[in-house]
């Protein structure tokens, strides 16, 4: 699900090139899983959106492993108003990585003492790292 400007969610209609990726960032404080996912929809500023899963929140790996069952991904689009907008169904482009990715996080838990554990400062300091 998305929320975006009525324009942008306009912009989507049809047959748009989109590219999804999800990567693994190694914090001293906590594994980050970044998914990444640009619409394509004007080639020289694309529509980003981004999630971030805590491989620690039972319900966010769980979610996240679910992904790697699917052969497609279904986004919903609201406007501003919480108003449907548009649905769209795109290709699982690697279903493999994502289990992947979901492993190595739960390693990289693994190896991190709950009291260093600290997710929300290692997804900041990601947020810092990278961009949309």
């Amino acid at each position: 699900m998305a929320k975006a400007p009525a324009r942008e969610i306009h912009s989507l209609q049809g047959n748009v090139p989109v590219r999804i990726t999800h990567q693994l960032f190694q914090h001293s404080q906590a594994p980050v899983i970044r998914t990444l996912i640009r619409w394509y929809d004007r080639p020289q500023q694309p529509l980003a959106l981004e999630a971030f899963i805590n491989i620690d929140d039972q319900q966010q790996r769980a979610d996240f492993l679910d992904l790697a069952q699917r052969p497609e991904f279904r986004f919903l689009f609201y406007d501003q108003n919480i108003r449907h907008r548009l649905s769209k169904l795109v290709r699982n482009p690697d279903p493999a990585s994502i289990t992947q990715i979901a492993t190595t996080a739960a390693q990289l838990r693994a190896a991190i003492p709950d009291e260093q554990f600290n997710f929300d400062a290692a997804k900041a300091a990601i947020m810092e790292q990278t961009s949309l």
